[in-house]
């Protein structure tokens, strides 16, 4: 389905998969990849909707402001401590909010090997890390074993796709209250 004014207006959400600007439709230079040009882009297709882009858009800005604030929080209590993380993925969160990490590549459903292990205790012994942050629960002997070697098991969600329940809000407070738990 391509992106009209009609599909932007709709509430329900396009799916990516069929969302297109044709070119025809293009919405031209003022889309420049920012929150007001792409505001000054969509207006430009539903000007009769201005008010409630705008507003939208102060609301979601409102949101992300306070969610900023609440994960710049959570990891200003961890201070300088070095913390793991199962995959490189995290390095957006590393230098949103300096983060004294170190990426493996751990599968959160699939135990690690003995090279896996060694690996992990000389990176412990340079970076002693308390605190892993996974993108999934992991296996439960996995957890365990980091427990006996001082490393607590923390999920904290990419969301980099639709989460099963609720939205994106949702998955970063979740992860927020997690390590804000862990850390108490």
């Amino acid at each position: 389905m391509p992106v009209t004014k009609a599909s932007i207006l709709n509430t329900s959400p396009i799916e990516p998969s069929t969302a297109r600007i044709l070119p025809s439709q293009s919405i031209g230079p003022t889309c420049n990849n920012t929150p007001n040009g792409n505001r000054v882009a969509l207006e430009s297709l539903a000007p009769d909707q201005a008010v409630r882009l705008r507003n939208n858009l102060s609301a979601l800005q409102s949101r992300l402001s306070d969610l900023d604030r609440e994960l710049a929080d959570t990891f200003a209590a961890l201070g300088n401590q070095p913390i793991l993380f199962s995959h490189p993925v995290y390095q957006y969160l590393q230098r949103r909010y300096g983060l004294n990490g170190v990426s493996l590549h751990w599968e959160p459903d699939t135990e690690p090997g003995t090279r896996a292990w060694i690996e992990l205790q000389k990176i412990l012994l340079e970076h002693p890390a308390v605190i892993m942050l996974w993108e999934a629960e992991p296996l439960s002997s996995t957890a365990a074993r980091l427990s006996e070697l001082g490393v607590q098991s923390i999920v904290f969600q990419t969301a980099s796709n639709h989460p099963g329940q609720g939205d994106y809000f949702d998955v970063l407070t979740g992860n927020a209250k997690r390590l804000r738990t862990a850390l108490d």
